[in-house]
């Protein structure tokens, strides 16, 4: 992918003359990189490869939370179903929950507070316990 291997720097990458800039990169997905447009509160955007995607292009909308297990368990208890547990993705480092809009589109909450990435967990063990 072309942002492999970037600093956390300005990429060149421009929409409407401005640079985005790299967050991260991680080995999410065989490669990952998290962008974000230069400006207070811009959304996040995670680019990666596509591996056994239920929607290429946008295949999910994540929201961020302060408490995953805390926003689960209020979303839960107001009759939200989750797929699984919230739980801790090895790759970006986020604690992650997912679930489903009323139309079945994919979303998920992540974590404010990110542990640092790993590398080189094998994609089959990417999901661990919550700590």
């Amino acid at each position: 992918m072309w942002y492999e291997g970037v600093p956390l720097i300005h990429v060149s990458a421009t929409a409407g003359g401005s640079s985005y800039c790299l967050l991260t990169w991680t080995d999410h997905h065989g490669g990952s990189a998290e962008v974000q447009l230069p400006g207070p509160n811009q959304p996040i955007i995670e680019m990666h490869t596509v591996i056994d995607e239920e929607n290429i292009g946008v295949n999910h909308i994540a929201f961020r939370a302060d408490d995953v297990v805390k926003t689960a368990d209020e979303l839960k208890a107001q009759g939200i179903t989750f797929q699984k547990d919230p739980y801790r993705n090895r790759h970006t480092g986020r604690a992650n929950a997912r679930f489903r809009d009323p139309d079945g589109w994919r979303l998920q909450l992540c974590d404010a507070k990110r542990k640092d990435p790993e590398k080189g967990v094998d994609e089959s063990d990417v999901v661990a316990e919550l700590e």
